[in-house]
């Protein structure tokens, strides 16, 4: 064989190698309170993100560990998904104290985290380990002056076709029903089905050439999510910055009332 011959052979093999690197799965761990006190929640968490993921355009492959609404668990949790299985991002955790104690390990290994948890303490200010921290519950200021804070999944039907958030309140809602029966969808499940979608929709951007599991991967995805414009949601429309990993705003939510069992948007 030729010297020209094996230069490029040589060539071709780096760049199938290379292009199969880029091309992996996206290892997303997830951190939940599927037992504990919050465990009602953490269940509903995890039928979202086990909904959406039948859903995403991209590859992902998901690492589900339950903290047992124990912070001190969701540290081992994540220490052992970002040490252990070194995944490219995280969702969870439930409660806010959990989420609070996960936060330092997110930050010491690089690796973007969406709370499920609603304080704004967990991305508010976007400086030092909030800068891995982002969340898909809207921020407690929002509830301001709104009394019964209603968001779209809560009753979609009401809305009127022109409402900015019907449509990715809409599919979550038929989806979610037609899995698990009708009235069943709520915002729990809500929350962590557009926790992947947000995923799905800062994936892309950066997997044409970075290789999923790498540090750098795992930074451009953090700068990825904190980009997103008019990512569509089940609980609103996303548009995240530098300064805002929340993305959502008051007008996610619209003034409700409960009667006869369920939610009412208020006219």
């Amino acid at each position: 064989m030729s010297t020209a011959c094996s230069i490029r052979s040589f060539v071709a093999c780096a760049v199938a190698v290379f292009a199969a690197a880029v091309h992996a799965d996206v290892t997303i761990g997830v951190v939940l309170s599927e037992t504990g006190p919050t465990s009602s929640l953490g269940i509903l968490e995890k039928n979202g993100v086990q909904l959406a993921a039948a859903t995403t355009k991209e590859k992902f492959r998901f690492v589900f560990l339950d903290d047992a609404t124990d912070p001190a668990e969701a540290t081992r949790a994540a220490r052992r998904l970002v040490v252990d299985e070194k995944v490219d991002a995280i969702i969870g955790t439930t409660s806010t104290p959990a989420a609070l104690a996960m936060m330092t390990v997110v930050a010491e290994g690089g690796t973007p985290t969406i709370s499920q948890a609603p304080s704004n303490v967990l991305v508010a200010p976007v400086e030092g380990p909030r800068r891995w921290m982002f969340k898909t519950t809207t921020n407690d200021d929002h509830d301001e002056g709104v009394f019964a804070p209603f968001a779209a999944v809560m009753n979609v039907g009401q809305l009127p076709d022109d409402d900015a958030g019907k449509k990715g309140a809409a599919e979550f809602v038929r989806a979610y029903e037609a899995r698990h029966g009708a009235g069943t969808a709520n915002i729990f499940s809500a929350g962590a089905w557009d926790a992947v979608k947000l995923l799905d929709a800062a994936v892309p951007a950066v997997a044409k050439s970075l290789a999923p599991g790498t540090p750098e991967f795992r930074a451009a995805l953090r700068t990825a999510l904190e980009n997103l414009k008019n990512v569509a949601g089940a609980r609103g429309v996303y548009n995240t910055s530098a300064s805002d990993h929340t993305g959502l705003d008051a007008n996610a939510l619209r003034v409700g009332r409960y009667a006869q069992g369920r939610w009412l948007l208020e006219k």
